[in-house]
């Protein structure tokens, strides 16, 4: 019986080990060099060891806008404070929460929501309804 040849992988199956295998901080790290092209002021605690809990990892101002980022690998959740966090402040007008993963910068949506004047309230529903 000859041997089946192995079909290469799909584009979605490369992207899903590419957003799989990627750390934090390397999307922290993308997120920053976004932000600073786009001109956004940004902050992101170094060593959160002598913080309170749950901070998010990311906030950012370019007016209008005011965001608040929790990043998370493919498959980190969110821990009790940074829920905390992050229900505290969506309803708060013009804040913008969004938890971020790292197949969020390899589709666009990151530098979607980075280059939107106004927030985009499709992928911050989409977003929050995914935690």
């Amino acid at each position: 019986m000859p041997k089946r040849r192995a079909l290469p992988p799909s584009e979605s199956d490369v992207s899903a080990l590419q957003a799989a295998a990627m750390p934090e901080e390397t999307l922290r790290l993308n997120m920053r060099s976004a932000m600073l092209q786009l001109r956004w002021l940004h902050y992101h605690t170094q060593d959160s060891r002598r913080s309170d809990s749950g901070f998010p990892d990311i906030v950012g101002v370019r007016s209008p806008r005011f965001l608040c980022a929790e990043l998370k690998t493919m498959k980190g959740i969110l821990s009790p404070s940074q829920r905390e966090w992050a229900l505290a402040t969506i309803p708060n007008p013009g804040v913008e929460v969004y938890v971020l993963r790292p197949a969020d910068w390899l589709d666009g949506t990151v530098l979607a929501i980075l280059n939107a004047q106004e927030p985009p309230m499709a992928i911050l529903l989409r977003i929050l309804e995914r935690e």
